[in-house]
């Protein structure tokens, strides 16, 4: 009976630390959207946003693989592929972007 319990306690630990970890994910790249969002024309600015988004990036990539739920980590590496793309789009200089808008 104790075996069960402990079971279900390092279960419950578990998803609990999984949770956790998806907050963390997910606020890293809401952070680092939020930055694909702000007005790049600024003076260097866009340097930083970009700096910016690749570390948050790279952080919620690394951590991703600790997500055990698989809809929850289909739904992060979703956000994951928009802020690659968006970091994509911002790496294509601005009077590029304009002409073809």
């Amino acid at each position: 009976m104790e075996r069960r319990s402990q079971s279900f306690k390092l279960q419950e630990l578990r998803a609990k630390t999984d949770r956790d970890l998806s907050v963390i994910i997910d606020r890293e790249l809401d952070l680092a959207l939020f930055f694909a969002s702000l007005d790049e024309t600024k003076d260097g600015a866009a340097d930083l946003l970009r700096a910016r988004m690749q570390i948050s990036l790279a952080e919620a990539a690394k951590l991703l693989a600790g997500v055990e739920n698989l809809d929850e980590r289909r739904r992060l590496r979703a956000k994951l592929q928009q802020l690659r793309e968006d970091l994509d789009r911002l790496s294509v200089p601005l009077r590029a972007r304009t002409a073809y808008s």
